[in-house]
Formats: C-alpha cells, sequence, structure tokens
C-alpha cells in the first residue's frame, strides 16, 4: 500500500515553484508516496500537466470543481495512501529525510491506532498577518491552543482511512479557514500526535496570509450551535464538553 499521498491543489500557479515543490518531494529519501496535483482547470494547465509528467508517480487531474477545499476533498477521495498531506504548489518539503522520519515516529506509535493525524511545525517564508519570514510555526499543540490559533496544514498527515471516510469533509462554507475546523474535528475524534521537526517551508502570499476570518474561528467549538450538526448527538454533545472543559482549565496536556 501507498504509504503518503501527497495532495496539491492547483490555479494559476508559478509553474517554477510548483516545479521546485515536485523535485523536493521526488529527492525525499523515502520512496513510497504519490502525489495528486488537482488542477482547477486554469489557462496554466498544459504546463501543469507536462511537470508532472517527470515522474510516474505524480498523478495529474484535471477538475471543474471550483474553490481550494472543494478541490482537496475531491483529491482526498482519490487518494490511495495510509496518511494525507496537502501542500501549496509554491510549498516545499523542508529537507529530503522528512518523509523519512515521519514514517519512523508514526510507525513507532503504530499501536496508537485512534489518532486521526501527527503534526509539526513549518518555517514561513515570508511575511503575513499572523507570523514573519523565518518564523517557526508553531510547536507543540494541545486543544486549548487548537482552540486559538490553527496548525498548518502543510505540518499535518492525516490518517487516510480516516480522510476518506470523513463524509464532511473540509466544509464549504468557510473560503480560509475550513482546515481550522477540519483540524479541531480531528483532534476531538482521536487527537494528533506530535512530530518534533520542521515538516515544510510554508510560503505566504495565499488567501489564508492575507485574511483571517472568515467567519469561522476555533472558539466557535465552545458553543453547541457549531457541534450539533457535526454527528450523532451523544458524541457530538461530548466533543462540545470536552472543548469547554479545555477552555476552563485551560488545558495543557497533549495527546
Amino acid at each position: 500500500m501507498i504509504y503518503f499521498s501527497i495532495i496539491i491543489p492547483v490555479y494559476k500557479p508559478d509553474i517554477l515553484k510548483f516545479q521546485h515543490c515536485l523535485q523536493h518531494i521526488c529527492n525525499q529519501s523515502f520512496d513510497n508516496w504519490e502525489v495528486i496535483v488537482l488542477d482547477t482547470k486554469s489557462e496554466f494547465s498544459l504546463a501543469i500537466s507536462r511537470a508532472c509528467q517527470t515522474n510516474s508517480k505524480v498523478h495529474y487531474i484535471c477538475s471543474e470543481e471550483r474553490g481550494v477545499y472543494k478541490a482537496i476533498n475531491s483529491a482526498i477521495c482519490k487518494s490511495r495512501g495510509r496518511w494525507i498531506i496537502v501542500l501549496g504548489h509554491d510549498d516545499t518539503l523542508y529537507d529530503s529525510s522528512v518523509l523519512d522520519k515521519t514514517s519512523q515516529l508514526i510507525n513507532a506509535n503504530r499501536l496508537i491506532f485512534w489518532r486521526k493525524a501527527y503534526y509539526g511545525s513549518v518555517s514561513i517564508n515570508g511575511n503575513n498577518v499572523w507570523a514573519k519570514d523565518g518564523d517557526i510555526y508553531d510547536g507543540k499543540f494541545n486543544i486549548y491552543k487548537l482552540l486559538n490559533k490553527n496548525i498548518s496544514h502543510q505540518s499535518i498527515f492525516y490518517r487516510g482511512a480516516w480522510a476518506r471516510s470523513n463524509k464532511t469533509g473540509y466544509s464549504n462554507a468557510y473560503k480560509v479557514t475550513a482546515d481550522w475546523d477540519y483540524n479541531i474535528r480531528a483532534w476531538v475524534n482521536g487527537g494528533m500526535g506530535y512530530l518534533p521537526f520542521i515538516i515544510a517551508i510554508f510560503s505566504t502570499g495565499g488567501i489564508s496570509s492575507t485574511s483571517t476570518y472568515d467567519g469561522f474561528h476555533g472558539l466557535n467549538a465552545l458553543n453547541w450551535s457549531y457541534w450539533k450538526s457535526k454527528g450523532p448527538k451523544p458524541m457530538a454533545f461530548l466533543w462540545f464538553a470536552y472543548c469547554r472543559l479545555a477552555r476552563k482549565l485551560r488545558l495543557v496536556t497533549t495527546k
């Protein structure tokens, strides 16, 4: 079975940066991976498809989907990996050992089967509204910290089986922060393991770099109205109570 699926949604990319992103993946010392490039039918489609032909593990898909999160949901359904990570076309894995180190740590914790994801940190390339160039974002989290700030999706490996069976997926209601909503749901469903190293270089410039609010904030999880449609009522209430308790106790332990 494929171990890692690396999803890259693209629309009007910088082709040189996109090629650089692919090259960093191809240079990994761990070679059990696939890349799914989901092109939402831009005028750059021909150049994107040609760039994908450099390696047989890179799969190019042209889609009618509009919106980055719709594209990610579509790519997740097509993925085959045990673990899934989503990169921007101008992001790169931090070094050639990232996938190797990640697989070793995950395998060492394979008995903790309920975790829905593993995450590390990202190195910020460029300034944005929530981080500065050169910052390392943002170390170890717990649920209380996650209610107040998001984990960068470029640093998260989601369990493939869970992601593909997750009927809600990334919510189409949010254009900027759907991954924050997704991460909170992943955490309360089983928690996330911590990878104590940098996963990727996150290049600023996307919509999340200039806008931070689209109707969702992590603190929404403190309200019952947020949870009541997220699953069976008993489970939804437990998730709601967990978040409320974490806020009250300023939870400092990690999963």
